[in-house]
């Protein structure tokens, strides 16, 4: 069997072209990996927004007869209504069932004052979402901050 030179440079030339080859396909299936990773990741964090930022909403703006599932909104007995943004404290100190992921919840005042009325041990991976409120037994405006965590 002789090699001549030809046959070497064609035979070199089809070896390369075929790594070059494996190697973009490679590459095309890396992409979609990490495309594919990065989705899901997208998703967890967007489903625990979701979960934040509708327990928050509800925590300032809902009320109902039950005290145990109602938020922390001010409910005028003599309009026979809730009053958006305007909280009450004492309705927290009663028994409000809050999600497990609820991690944290504080009000923080304009002059960098902070009251914690809810903490647990923060883990990885916690959103913190904020709402702004009126409480009713201080006169004062403060931020509800929720901490959610995975």
């Amino acid at each position: 069997m002789t090699y001549t030179s030809k046959g070497f440079i064609f035979s070199f030339d089809l070896f390369f072209s075929f790594i070059t080859a494996l190697f973009i396909v490679f590459l095309f299936f890396q992409f979609f990996s990490d495309s594919f990773h990065s989705a899901g990741l997208s998703l967890k964090k967007f489903d625990l927004w979701r979960k934040a930022v509708s327990f928050s909403d509800s925590f300032v703006n809902s009320a109902t007869t039950s005290e145990i599932y109602s938020g922390l909104i001010f409910f005028d007995e003599e309009k026979k209504r809730a009053v958006p943004n305007l909280v009450t404290l004492s309705k927290f100190k009663n028994k409000i069932i809050v999600p497990g992921e609820v991690k944290e919840i504080s009000f923080e005042f304009k002059d960098n004052s902070k009251e914690q009325v809810l903490s647990k041990n923060l883990t990885e991976n916690c959103l913190v979402v904020s709402r702004f409120v009126f409480i009713k037994e201080i006169e004062r405006k403060a931020r509800v901050l929720v901490a959610f965590c995975e």
